[in-house]
């Protein structure tokens, strides 16, 4: 079975650690894919995340929640790994939506 996750604040060098470790050293290297989310998503480094994606702030809670809730369809996201706290709680918000769609968050 193939996993998509998708790691937030991806530009950041620990979450770009994160998704080298995944990509390289998991014994799921196989069979994932990593979408990338960052505010600058330019920062996102090609070589690991298969797709880098523009996020909004989630300081403005719903309009985050609607483009998460859209990114998660349209990559068949099974798993979030926030990488922020302000992220972290939006989501946990949510999370028994998320997990309607089969994602963990």
């Amino acid at each position: 079975m193939k996993y998509t996750i998708l790691i937030t604040c991806a530009g950041g060098s620990l979450k770009s650690h994160e998704g080298f470790f995944l990509k390289n050293f998991s014994k799921y290297k196989k069979n994932i894919s990593l979408v990338g989310l960052d505010l600058k998503p330019h920062k996102i480094k090609k070589n690991i995340f298969q797709a880098r994606i523009k996020s909004p702030s989630p300081k403005k809670i719903i309009p985050y929640k609607k483009f998460m809730f859209s990114s998660i369809k349209k990559y068949q996201v099974n798993l979030v790994i926030p990488g922020s706290d302000e992220e972290a709680y939006v989501l946990s918000l949510y999370k028994k939506e998320f997990e309607k769609l089969g994602c963990v968050v």
